[in-house]
This record gives C-alpha cells, structure tokens and sequence, in this order.
C-alpha cells in the first residue's frame, strides 16, 4: 500500500509535468499547470479548486488551438489579447485562492488522490489502531499544542504513519513527529504537516 502510495505520487508528478503549456504574456513566460501543481501541493487550493482551474486552463489551450487553425498556424493580434487576458485572470484567480490560510476543515476531506489519504481509510488492523491509538493519547496529553496541532490528522495503514493538516509553526510539527517517532520509528512516518503562514 506505502509503495503504492508514492508510485502513484510520483506518476501523476511526471505526467503533470509533461503536459505543461508555458504562456508568453509581456515577455514573462507563465506556466499556469506548474503553478496550480504548487499550490495544490502547498495546501493552498483544494483538490476540486485545482481540478476546477486545470480544466480552466485546459480550455484557454484549446482556444489558443482554434484561434490557429481558424488563421493557418497563426494567431491574430486580437485573439492572442485574448488569450493574454484569460491567462493572467486566471492567474490572478490562483493567487487570490493560494493567499487564504488553510485550516483543518479542507484536511477532513482530502484532497481526493489516493496518495493523500484520509482518517477515513484508517487501517483497521489491530496493531494499525494501536499505533494511532497511542499517538493520539501522546498528542492530546502535550499541553504545549495548540488546536491545531492537537486536531492533525494521524493515519497509521500497514504500520506507516501519515500526518496531516496544518500547525501553528514548526516547532509543533516537529512534536508531532517526535510523538510519532517513539510509537513506530523515524522511517516509518510520512510528514505532510503543512505550517501555517503567520
């Protein structure tokens, strides 16, 4: 399931990556896929955000397409403003979207990939449950934690921990992970707390 995990992670890296469309609007080159991958990775944007602004972009290269077919490979003066226009309001769009602070209720829904579990695909083995178990008790008896931290999401599948959602800084990130070490080791724990901007 772990191996699973990251070759799913990894091949949705590489054909993301392959399929990336740069835009040349005054001279600066903007590549909207790679900045809809950062702030989905980020945490900034939630999956269905992201889903909703790719097929957005998507649509603003089938254009740019249509404009060239309609002009013989090129593209007029007026439809590349166009296509200009629609880049950056898309743009913009993502960067309004990646200023707003996550919180934990966008973490309780995942971000649907099946690399990015959630509490609710929680293993049920025993020994799964007392990893998770344990850590938890850890966690809620720290009283140096805030809300947050103490609110994480901690998944424990085949003896692997995930930890997720957003801390206050890094120093309860780094708790988190200790509490989680003493329960199942260093190299069995996959840390995607996420720090929240102050």
């Amino acid at each position: 399931m772990w191996q699973k995990i990251l070759l799913t992670t990894l091949l949705m890296m590489l054909c993301q990556s392959s399929d990336a469309k740069t835009f040349t609007v005054d001279g600066e080159e903007i590549n909207l896929l790679a900045l809809i991958d950062k702030a989905e990775n980020q945490g900034s944007i939630s999956r269905g955000q992201a889903i909703q602004i790719r097929a957005e972009e998507k649509a603003i290269c089938q254009n740019e397409q249509k404009f060239k077919a309609d002009h013989k490979g090129t593209i007029t003066s007026i439809d590349q403003a166009k296509i200009n226009q629609s880049v950056i309001n898309l743009r913009i769009r993502l960067q309004k979207l990646s200023k707003m602070r996550p919180d934990n209720t966008g973490q309780n829904i995942g971000d649907g990939r099946p690399e990015s579990p959630t509490p609710q695909v929680q293993s049920l083995k025993t020994s799964d449950l007392r990893i998770v178990s344990a850590i938890r008790r850890a966690v809620v008896r720290d009283k140096n934690l805030s809300s947050n931290a103490k609110n994480a999401k901690i998944i424990v599948i085949n003896g692997k921990v995930i930890l997720r959602g957003p801390v206050d800084n890094s120093a309860e990130s780094k708790t988190l992970f200790a509490l989680a070490e003493n329960c199942v080791g260093e190299k069995n724990i996959l840390n995607e707390l996420q720090v929240l901007p102050k």
